[in-house]
């Protein structure tokens, strides 16, 4: 009789699991908040970006899911992270600094406007004034609310929020994300994950030209870009290793750092993928570097660097989006299945 009751509780627990599992991955809008003063979000999929509304720092929008998955959300937050809920399927999320009311939703293959700050969406064809066929990969609007739309072949632009968009006129195709400076746009470049081409341009006319600040990068492909505010010669970036080598650490990807605008590079430590950096708006010399194996934070520009606990646990866990509210030096964190919250001391 004993055996009989284990046996039932055993299948009525993992009935139970897979109830949860369930709801997790079929039911995404399901949104799960915390008390807790650091975790304040967690979810069935990572958080790959995260945005603090520019005039309203109450306001945090969240992308969570898979590049190439379906049940992608966007959500939002109205009280500093206290409650989430979902704004729109997708999973990049842009605010046009200009006027923050206009929000940008896109997941790979659609783009969605908001003019009055998600009530409402219309869909835009960002692919009627192409002659390729593109899929989006990352999106990003300019101080100056210029909407730059990083796709599987070009850098598309638009001045008019998605109204119209151009191709910028590169001599190079393949994927691409774009960066911003202070007064300056990088555009990070590869051609398939085992490609040779991985290149790394810079412009500061606003994308009229382009030089390739490449060199010293060893060829590694640029998944991560923060640039001093204080001090626009000073640029950090992390890389990847997409050759298949693996040859730790003697392949020298991780974090590397110019201190003249990208004309010479030097490694700065942690042979790992780095997924996110981000320079502190008030204390350039406080920096932030999320990797695979957790948070890194470096208090004299990137010379050195010690790991940040998020938890009791000690855990490793993957960072994939740092940002950083420049009113309140609160820094938010896009992890593996969460959004942390911590305050810069």
């Amino acid at each position: 009789m004993m055996k009989k009751w284990v046996s039932l509780l055993i299948v009525l627990a993992i009935v139970v699991c897979a109830i949860f599992l369930f709801v997790g991955l079929v039911f995404p809008d399901v949104i799960h908040t915390s008390e807790e003063e650091t975790l304040i979000f967690w979810d069935s999929r990572p958080v790959l970006n995260i945005l603090v509304n520019p005039e309203k720092s109450n306001i945090l929008y969240a992308g969570c899911g898979y590049f190439y998955g379906k049940n992608n959300s966007v959500v939002v937050s109205t009280d500093y992270g206290k409650s989430f809920k979902r704004l729109k399927n997708g999973l990049m999320v842009a605010i046009n600094p200009q006027n923050p009311d206009i929000i940008f939703v896109a997941s790979r293959e659609d783009l969605f406007r908001s003019m009055d700050t998600g009530k409402s969406w219309s869909k835009i064809d960002f692919r009627k004034d192409l002659k390729f066929y593109a899929q989006i990969f990352g999106m990003k609007v300019s101080k100056e609310g210029t909407l730059y739309l990083s796709t599987t072949e070009k850098l598309l632009v638009s001045d008019d929020n998605g109204v119209h968009f151009t191709d910028i006129g590169l001599q190079y195709s393949g994927n691409c994300r774009v960066f911003f400076g202070e007064n300056t746009i990088y555009l990070s470049m590869w051609q398939g994950a085992m490609s040779p081409l991985h290149i790394l341009l810079k412009s500061s006319d606003n994308g009229k030209t382009w030089k390739d600040i490449s060199n010293g990068l060893r060829g590694h492909l640029v998944t991560a870009l923060a640039v001093n505010p204080k001090d626009e010669g000073v640029i950090f970036v992390g890389t990847t290793d997409t050759s298949g080598k693996v040859e730790h650490p003697h392949n020298e990807t991780g974090i590397f750092r110019s201190t003249d605008g990208g004309l010479h590079w030097e490694n700065v430590g942690f042979y790992d993928t780095v997924h996110a950096l981000a320079v502190d708006p008030v204390n350039a010399n406080i920096v932030y570097a999320g990797i695979d194996s957790g948070l890194l934070k470096s208090i004299d520009s990137g010379k050195t660097w010690s790991k940040v606990q998020l938890d009791d646990n000690n855990k490793d866990i993957p960072i994939y989006a740092i940002t950083i509210d420049p009113s309140s030096s609160t820094i938010y964190l896009g992890t593996g299945g969460a959004i942390y919250r911590i305050k810069e001391e």
